[in-house]
C-alpha cells in the first residue's frame, strides 16, 4: 500500500472473504469526492491495453458472442527456511490459500479484471474445477483451474490457470465478435484480427522476459505501473479525485466467484455468493508476531 498525505493506493487487491469485501465498498462510498483510493489494477493504464479496450468498446469486434483466457505460469519459489512457523507462513503468503486467496483471486484476478473491463461488468454465474496436482505438498493452493464464466447477454468466457512446474508466463485475454477477434498478451502482437484490423506498433517483436517477484513489467506491460502511479498522482494535483473502491470489489468478488464454483463442484451465481456468510480466518495472532 502507498499513501500520498490522506490518499490510499493499494498495490495489489487485498484478498477478502466476501463479508470483508463489503465493508470495504462501504469504506470507499465514505471517501467518494474526498480522497483519491485506487486499486493496483495497472493493466487498465498499459497505452496497448487501454487502446485495444477502446477499440473494442467502440464497436470494432461488433457484436462480442465469447471469450476465453488465460494465466499459466511457473510456481515461485518459496523463501525464508529458518523463520519461526507463523513468520514463514506470512513470508510465503502466496503458498497459503487463506492469506492469499488461492491463485484464482491472488493471480489470476488480474485476467478477469481485463474481461470485466472489455465487457463492462461482472459475471452472473460460474462453473469450474481445480485442482492440487503439481503443487507441492507445502501448499494448499490450487495447482491449475478452469472456469466458464457467464457474463450479462448469455456472453460465455472460458478461463483456464495453471501455477505450477517451470516455464515462463503466458497471459492473454481473447475476444471473439462478429467483426474480428481480439488478442491481448502480456508479450506478443496485441491487437485485433478481423473487419477493423489493427495492431499495436512493435508488440509483434516483443519477447517475453523474465517477470520479477517484484513485478517488473516489460513488453505490453511495459509503461502499466508509470502510468497507474502518473494518473494516481494527476487526480491528488487536480482535485479529480479517483476512487476504485467498487472496481476492485467488483473484480475481486468475481474471482471469489470462481473459485466458490471450484471449491462446491457446480455452478454458482453473483446472488449466491453475495448472501455468502462465509469468513476466511487466518488463524495467527499478529500481536505476538511484533
Amino acid at each position: 500500500m502507498v499513501a500520498a498525505g490522506k490518499h490510499v493506493y493499494l498495490e495489489k487487491p487485498v484478498a477478502v472473504d466476501v463479508p470483508g469485501a463489503g465493508k470495504v465498498l462501504e469504506l470507499g462510498k465514505k471517501a467518494q469526492g474526498r480522497l483519491s483510493l485506487e486499486v493496483g489494477f495497472q493493466i487498465r493504464s498499459a497505452p496497448p491495453f487501454v487502446e485495444l479496450v477502446k477499440r473494442i468498446h467502440n464497436g470494432d469486434l461488433g457484436e462480442i458472442a465469447c471469450g476465453e483466457a488465460h494465466y499459466n505460469c511457473a510456481l515461485l519459489r518459496a523463501g525464508h527456511p529458518d523463520a519461526a512457523p507463523p513468520v514463514a507462513r506470512l513470508r510465503n503468503w502466496l503458498f497459503d490459500r487463506v492469506l492469499s486467496g488461492d491463485i484464482i483471486v491472488e493471480q489470476n484476478i488480474h485476467a478477469i479484471d481485463i474481461c470485466n473491463w472489455v465487457l463492462k461488468g461482472h459475471p452472473v454465474k460460474a462453473a469450474g474445477v481445480g485442482g492440487r496436482k503439481g503443487r507441492p505438498a507445502t501448499s494448499d493452493c490450487y495447482g491449475h483451474c478452469s472456469v466458464s464464466f457467464t457474463y450479462p447477454e448469455d456472453v460465455h468466457v472460458a478461463f483456464s490457470s495453471k501455477q505450477f512446474g517451470t516455464g515462463s508466463f503466458d497471459v492473454n485475454e481473447r475476444f471473439f465478435g462478429t467483426l474480428g477477434t481480439s488478442g491481448s498478451p502480456y508479450s506478443g502482437s496485441l491487437g485485433i484480427e478481423g473487419a477493423k484490423e489493427w495492431k499495436w506498433s512493435g508488440s509483434e517483436n516483443a519477447q517475453p522476459k523474465e517477470f520479477s517477484a517484484a513485478g517488473t513489467f516489460s513488453d505490453n506491460l511495459a509503461e502499466a505501473d508509470s502510468e497507474k502511479h502518473k494518473g494516481f498522482i494527476n487526480s491528488i494535483a487536480s482535485g479529480q479525485f479517483h476512487n476504485q473502491a467498487e472496481l476492485g470489489v467488483e473484480s475481486s468478488l468475481s474471482a471469489m466467484l470462481g473459485r466458490m464454483a471450484m471449491d462446491l463442484k457446480r455452478e454458482v451465481t453473483w446472488d449466491e455468493l453475495l448472501r455468502s456468510k462465509d469468513v476466511w480466518d487466518a488463524k495467527l495472532d499478529l500481536d505476538r508476531l511484533v
